[in-house]
């Protein structure tokens, strides 16, 4: 594979950054994609859906060759992605021998695959058959299988919900006389409706959903496809080092190069020419530089440095005003003013905001960490006492004053329900308000008795288990218990609850 002619940035991206790349694939070569999906499947989706009179039988049809067009988008990707995008010549010569022979394994296996974009090129662009293709399908499955099938799902649902907003534009649009009549299904008629032209506007608005979320979802499965090879077989480093020795070759070129040019500036000393006699007059005077030079004391560097830094070039003067109060206001034989007591209360104010600062840092980290409280908890509120119990009014204001002789009149007119009730209820609510008793919200009538038989009371819980059972005999049995057994627990009312809470 010829790696450096690739015109992608090869570099491990996430699933959402291979999608994003097919879009990019689709913007750059769009043009080459739509034409080839054109001339090759245009014509045969037009075919399935106006020829077959049966619309779940076109549909079948189309859901069935899905695979096989989506092959399409990935031709013409690959061959963009190593070279140019091949012409719309090419694809009318290349493309309809290829979705031939990969007609069967489309329909037979790639079809029920839900990573089916993953993986098809692979007998596609690489021509692999056998256990070759199954061994390089596992290793692509491995780590891309999971974004291949969430890729497919978000593209499906794009395609439906494309298409239900622009069949629901086209419907907003069209005039109510030109609609097509929809009265029979009010009576179930789905053979009696006859779309007309929408049927025809629904299929073409389809097959324009499904050309954009089909392609999109092709070149994603590419894109995942150059992802999973690229992090197996290591494309992006064998590609950086293949720059590394392009580089280096260059370089030494460059070297070779200069070292000729410097061998050849370089003269060999038998080749130069015989040194020419001096006159008198110059030998001289290179004499006496040479005895002078010679007699001269060798120079100290750091006196160089002084004389050259003595120059007036490096003369810089900086001029610094600096104000100094005193307490007294008198200047100092310095020219400043000493601030006195002043500035030992500003050292002293200093030096405790600094000491603050540090102790409210410490109380911070201490109270986030839940070692220290700023102020002690707030009290819970004591909640307040239920209205209803079982969906009965307790509240004492609801509750005549001599509970026992109001349930004694009830029965004795015939009420047994209203009697009953009336001594629960106020059995309830004195236990309440008293705070002997507190019924959770999901209790049942046999819990409040349990809560009061753990009170210690046990003349006060015979009796309200008593009550219950009487109240329970009326309420939900229809019968009612005999005379003697209600009248007692009337009377005996007085005994258990004869003064209201206060």
């Amino acid at each position: 594979m010829q790696l450096e002619r690739i015109s992608l940035a090869l570099r491990p991206r996430h699933g959402h950054e291979c999608i994003d790349l097919a879009a990019a694939m689709l913007r750059s070569w769009g043009g080459a994609v739509f034409a080839a999906w054109g001339v090759t499947v245009l014509p045969v989706c037009l075919l399935l859906l106006f020829a077959i009179d049966s619309v779940w039988m076109s549909l079948f049809l189309m859901w069935l060759l899905r695979p096989l067009f989506e092959l399409v988008p990935m031709f013409v990707a690959s061959r963009a992605t190593f070279g140019a995008a091949p012409t719309l010549q090419t694809s009318l010569t290349v493309l309809p021998g290829a979705l031939l022979r990969q007609l069967a394994a489309c329909v037979l296996r790639y079809r029920w695959v839900p990573w089916r974009a993953l993986v098809q090129p692979v007998p596609l662009l690489e021509g692999e058959v056998g256990d070759a293709r199954r061994r390089r399908e596992r290793s692509l499955r491995v780590a891309g299988a999971g974004d291949a099938v969430l890729a497919a799902c978000f593209f499906l649902a794009l395609e439906l919900a494309l298409f239900l907003q622009g069949l629901l534009l086209l419907w907003f649009f069209t005039p109510g006389e030109l609609a097509p009549d929809l009265s029979p299904l009010e009576d179930g008629d789905f053979a009696g409706v006859h779309l007309g032209w929408f049927a025809i506007a629904m299929k073409l608005l389809w097959l324009a959903c499904y050309s954009l979320c089909g392609t999109l979802h092709s070149l994603s499965g590419f894109a995942l496809y150059l992802n999973e090879r690229s992090r197996i077989e290591g494309w992006d480093i064998e590609l950086s080092f293949r720059r590394l020795g392009a580089r280096a070759a260059k370089l030494l070129r460059q070297g070779a190069a200069t070292a000729v040019l410097l061998s050849s500036l370089l003269v060999p000393p038998g080749l130069a020419q015989e040194p020419v006699e001096p006159s008198a007059h110059v030998a001289s005077e290179a004499a006496g530089a040479e005895s002078q030079q010679a007699s001269a004391e060798p120079l100290d560097p750091a006196s160089v440095a002084r004389e050259v830094l003595a120059h007036e070039d490096f003369d810089t003067t900086e001029a610094r005003t600096r104000f100094k109060f005193r307490w007294n206001g008198s200047p100092d034989a310095s020219g400043a003013l000493d601030l006195g007591i002043v500035a030992y209360v500003l050292q002293f104010l200093g030096w405790t905001l600094l000491v603050a600062l540090i102790v409210g840092v410490v109380v911070l980290i201490l109270r986030k960490a839940g070692l220290v409280e700023w102020r002690a908890p707030a009290q819970p509120k004591p909640a307040l006492p239920p209205t209803h119990v079982f969906g009965l009014d307790v509240r004492p204001e609801s509750l005549p004053e001599d509970i026992g002789a109001r349930a004694r009149e009830l029965w004795l007119s015939g009420d047994a329900a209203g009697a009953m009730g009336l001594l629960y209820r106020g059995a309830l609510s004195r236990l309440i308000a008293a705070g002997a008793l507190a019924p959770d919200p999901g209790d049942t009538e046999r819990d409040c008795v349990e809560r009061v038989r753990g009170l210690g009371r046990a003349e006060l819980a015979s009796f309200f288990a008593a009550v219950t059972r009487a109240w329970l005999v009326c309420a939900y049995s229809r019968t009612r218990p005999d005379d003697a057994s209600a009248l007692s627990l009337c009377d005996a009312w007085a005994i258990h609850f004869e003064r209201r809470p206060a």
